[in-house]
């Protein structure tokens, strides 16, 4: 599916994305804060230059008048104690943000708290491939 099919279908679920917490999974430079910039500029009123990655930060707190938005890394997270000191879990029992989590794959139990995940392919072309699914 192309991205704006899946940022169709994210502004369409049923539920509010307040509450929401959704893993991203693909490879280095497959697209994954690409994709947040994408919604969050296109749904949730933020300028596209003011999301950055947070790879060097671990986590990325925005807000505005219509949502509290976390875009977290755990890339370089290497032990699952880590995560405590970072505060996922507190972040991802907000029930009033909307949180991405990039390598969410690498810890089960934090992939497990997410309601979505979105997998991001790129291509033989070069072009990427999305597939949303709820995480039952």
């Amino acid at each position: 599916m192309k991205i704006s099919e899946l940022l169709s279908k994210i502004n369409n679920l049923p539920e509010s994305l307040s509450g929401i917490n959704i893993a991203l999974v693909g490879t280095l430079g497959a697209g994954k804060t690409h994709f947040v910039q994408e919604l969050a500029a296109g749904s949730l009123g933020f300028l596209k230059d003011e999301i950055t990655s947070p790879s060097f930060s671990l986590i990325n707190h925005y807000s505005n008048s219509k949502i509290e938005l976390f875009h977290v890394d755990l890339y370089r997270i290497e032990e699952a104690e880590e995560l405590l000191e970072i505060g996922i879990y507190e972040i991802l029992e907000n029930e009033k943000s909307l949180v991405f989590i990039e390598w969410a794959d690498l810890f089960d139990e934090i992939l497990e708290m997410c309601q979505y995940i979105v997998y991001i392919s790129i291509l033989d072309s070069g072009m990427r491939d999305y597939k949303f699914v709820k995480n039952d």
